[in-house]
Parts: C-alpha cells; structure tokens; sequence
C-alpha cells in the first residue's frame, strides 16, 4: 500500500475543491492508497463527512501564511506522522514550494504532484504563487486543457496528467424545445457574475424567460436589488442553498454560466449528464467539453447583449435547445468511474517513475 498525502492550505465550504477531494477518499482503491488528507491551517472540514484520516493544523493568530509556515507544519507532520510515497500539493502554487523545501530540508525523495484547481493566473493575483512555483514539482494534475497548456508553456518538459473533474452520474431529465426556463447554479459572488445574467434577461426581446436561482453568497441582496432596479423580479426566483439543487431547478432547461473564471466547473458537467443546455462564457474547463451548438452555446465575457442575443435565437428558432443524448454523451469521460480510473493509472504511472 502506497501513502498519498494531499496537502492544502485550508479546509473549506461545499466548493468544487472539497467536492473532488471528499470524492477521492471514497473512491482511491483502499487496498492501494492509503490518503492522507492534510490542512496547514483550520477550516471546515465538515466536506470530508468524518473521513478517518485528516489533520488541520491549529493556528495562533500571529503567524503569516507564506512557504516557509507552510513548510514547517509540514514537516512536523511527517515527522510524527511518517514519510509519504507521493504528496500531492493543493490548490494553491504556493503549496508546491512548501512541500519541496520540506523535501530539501529533510533530505526526502518523495514526488510531488500539483493539483491546482482555478487558473495559474487567479493565484497570482490572489497572493498564493503563480507559475513559477510550479517548477518545483515533479508531475502536474491538471484539471484543464487551459492548466496544462499554461505550465506546458513555461516549462516544455513537464510531465502533466490531464484529469478533469468527477461527476455522478445523475438523473436524465427530456426538456421540451418550448420551455422557457434557465438557472444558476453556485455561489453568488462576484466572479460568477449573475449581474450579466439578469441584465441579459432584461435586455432579451422575448419576456418568457424565467430564472431559478440556486445558491447562496456575499452578492446574493446585491442581485435582489438588481432585479428590482432592472424590473425583472416577478422572473427571477432566489432558492437559496439546496442540498439537492437539479431537484430544486428540475424544470429549467438551460443552465447559464456567466463566470470571469472558472477552475472547471462542475455544475456544467452535471448539467449536461442531465441532458441540460450548457450557455456559458468561454472559461477555463468549459471549453474542454461544451461543443457550440452541440451540448451548449458560448458567449462573451460581461456581455449580457451577447447572451440576449442567444436566448432571441433560441426563442425564434435560429438556435435549438441541445439534445439530450448529445449533452450526456459530451460528458462520458468525466463520469465518476471513468474519471477514477484515469486517477488511478496516472497515480500508478508517477509511484513507478
């Protein structure tokens, strides 16, 4: 059996990031992998639903999140915990070059993997590292075709696994071409940019278009309120956070994406498994397996005009909802099984090397 540490600064909310790591330690072969999940600082670790073999390091409130306090709560964990076989470093740059000074420092030889899960661009300007960091691990997961080209660029010898993301699969739903419903799926914060959405709304010339709302954020009475300035409130319907939210939203037929970044969005895929119209800006991971005109449209990046324009086509019949069969065979690849045993070869593929 092989130890697998993921090592992250933080733990979180119910995002993408905890969504695909709370799914590797209910899927990773237990006979093969034994996964260590470890957090450098406290969160919510309430994602991993009591999973065993977790640590978070406490914090004392005068420390300074950089590589050198990521590094050494690291190292004291493998210390007292012991060495791993491979370490993957999440999902922050950062991350990398704590993990390596722990592996020069303590003369390890350990591989490191990293993992990022938003756009090496995002981190830069967030404080977490960009590119360079990346040179300090051995193998890079890379959860979009965006990801690998960026390290590709930089670094033409890296050695990266295209992984995507996992997605269960979920109940088919058949929509009928005259339904004139849409949702939003996820966080309500400013990057998700539901403000282009509603405008577009406002600005499409075909008023039967309604809007459920699925998610809850720091931008969620911003969005009320824009509602009732824009005079489209009576077609828009704020659910709030869902457990289930494809239930909450069964009847829309087109989910709409309006995102200045995306990591890879895993409410697109679900969608799709679904047989749903995916209309989305064209971010990272959604490029990688929304077709235009064959499981969903693209349009541009804060323009709500554009998306009107779509949602005109469609309600005259210049553009159609997608098919069904099409927007689930789109995302095949990415079905839970499938996507584990790429994982799984791609684990086996860095232990051997």
């Amino acid at each position: 059996m092989k130890t697998i540490d993921i090592v992250m600064p933080t733990g979180g909310s119910q995002g993408g990031v905890e969504y695909v790591i709370n799914a590797w330690t209910k899927s990773l072969i237990s006979e093969r992998y034994d996964l260590r999940i470890i957090h450098i600082t406290p969160g919510s670790r309430d994602y991993l639903e009591g999973y065993e073999k977790q640590w978070t390091m406490p914090c004392t409130g005068e420390d300074s999140f950089d590589i050198e306090f990521c590094a050494k709560r690291y190292e004291w964990f493998i210390r007292k915990y012991g060495i791993p076989d491979l370490c993957i470093a999440a999902w922050i740059p950062m991350m990398v070059s704590a993990c390596r000074a722990v592996c020069d420092t303590m003369g390890l030889k350990f591989k490191i993997i990293s993992w990022l899960h938003s756009g090496i661009d995002v981190y830069k300007q967030t404080g977490w590292g960009g590119i360079e960091h990346l040179a300090f691990a051995d193998y890079h997961f890379c959860i979009s075709s965006k990801n690998r080209d960026d390290i590709l660029s930089a670094y033409p010898d890296a050695k990266t696994f295209l992984t995507g993301n996992p997605i269960r699969p979920v109940d088919v739903q058949d929509y009928s071409p005259d339904e004139r419903t849409l949702c939003f799926v996820g966080r309500i914060t400013p990057e998700k940019r539901l403000d282009v959405i509603l405008n577009a709304i406002s600005l499409a010339r075909d008023i039967s278009w309604k809007l459920l709302v699925a998610g809850t954020g720091e931008r969620m009475e911003a969005m009320i309120e824009l509602c009732q300035r824009l005079d489209i409130e009576d077609r828009i319907r704020f659910l709030g956070w869902q457990d289930d939210p494809w239930f909450a939203v069964k009847e829309a037929s087109i989910l709409l994406i309006a995102s200045d970044y995306e990591g890879f969005s895993i409410s697109a895929l679900e969608a799709s498994g679904m047989g749903m119209t995916d209309i989305s800006t064209p971010v990272s991971g959604c490029t990688d397996y929304i077709t235009s005109g064959i499981n969903g449209y693209f349009f541009d990046n804060e323009n709500p005009q554009n998306l009107a324009d779509i949602l005109d086509c469609i309600s005259e019949g210049k553009l159609s909802i997608c098919k069904t069969e099409d927007c689930i065979k789109s995302v095949v690849p990415y079905m839970w099984e499938r996507y584990f045993e790429r994982v799984d070869e791609y684990l086996q593929c860095c232990l051997e090397k």
